[in-house]
């Protein structure tokens, strides 16, 4: 009978244990999953800080170079550079815009279709596929 005693207060300690953490959540905002896992890292590590990474840190910030070089496309590699990371070597961001597809030359501007050269050119291609001819007729 000494068991089933020891049994029940785990249990009401556990439902306690849940009551609180159900009430932390909704004060805080945060999900009970949320609330739950923060809880057990702190009490298994001690504290709430992120591990350590492996691996040797990160110098270059991808995304605001990224950013930068489609924002300003007349800019040089070396402009990027000094503006972005002037701290990396020029290697370093031609390596990483590569690795990206992000070119060193620039599309040239055309003019956007008009009606007219949509049409002049489903003109052509009908007259190709059936052999057919479709005559312009001037209005005055």
């Amino acid at each position: 009978m000494g068991e089933g005693q020891g049994g029940d207060q785990e249990d009401e300690a556990e439902v306690a244990r849940r009551r609180v953490i159900s009430t932390v959540s909704v004060l805080v905002g945060r999900t009970w999953l949320t609330v739950k896992s923060f809880l057990d890292r702190y009490y298994k590590r001690g504290r709430t800080d992120n591990l350590p990474r492996s691996g040797r840190p990160k110098v270059l910030s991808k995304r605001a170079i990224l950013r930068a070089v489609r924002k300003h496309r007349q800019y040089t590699r070396e402009q990027i550079r000094w503006i972005c990371a002037p701290h990396v070597s020029l290697r370093t961001i031609e390596r990483m815009l590569r690795q990206h597809n992000i070119k060193k030359w620039l599309a040239k501007k055309r003019p956007k279709l008009k009606a007219e050269h949509a049409k002049a050119g489903f003109n052509g291609l009908l007259h190709i596929r059936t052999g057919l001819r479709i005559r312009r007729t001037s209005s005055g």
